[in-house]
């Protein structure tokens, strides 16, 4: 039976915990058991084009920096999560979390969704379609929760069931 759920997060409005809050909620309710393991995942996406602003991020650390939180504050849950850092050309961000999925045969990828748009195209991110596109495993987008504190995961620590 598959125990991995991956967990990809975006950095590139440089708020990443504000649209992951209630995607993190819905995590801790599809944790089975105290062998599931969330990974949370961030995919630097290199282009010519955004290479001053991820020279100006110093390669990554905002995205590091989301990833340590984010695990943290799972952990704190007695969710068992790891971080990741993933590299992939302008375009790839896709094929690359579903490699991910694949390497760590996660059974669902959630992801956190940025607003609650009337448009699907502005609930569902470019990389988000194109990750429904091609994935062949479940996809679970959580739009963002109403009154959600920026920057915390909503629930406080439980105690393991």
């Amino acid at each position: 039976m598959k125990t991995n759920i991956l967990f990809p997060v975006d950095v590139a409005n440089g708020d990443p915990l504000r649209h992951v809050s209630a995607a993190a909620d819905m995590i801790h309710d599809l944790v089975q058991s105290d062998i599931d393991r969330v990974i949370v995942l961030h995919v630097k996406e290199f282009s010519l084009p955004r290479l001053a602003r991820s020279m100006r991020d110093q390669g990554g650390v905002s995205g590091r920096r989301a990833v340590d939180e984010i695990v943290a504050q799972l952990r704190a849950r007695h969710i068992h999560a790891n971080g990741l850092i993933r590299e992939a050309d302008f375009g790839h961000v896709a094929p690359t979390i579903l490699d991910v999925a694949a390497e760590f045969d996660v059974r669902c990828i959630v992801l956190g969704s940025r607003s609650r748009g009337e448009f699907p195209r502005v609930l569902v991110g470019s990389v988000t379609t194109h990750l429904l596109r091609l994935a062949t495993l479940p996809v679970l987008i959580v739009p963002p929760a109403d009154g959600q504190p920026v920057g915390r995961l909503a629930r406080p620590a439980a105690a393991p069931q």
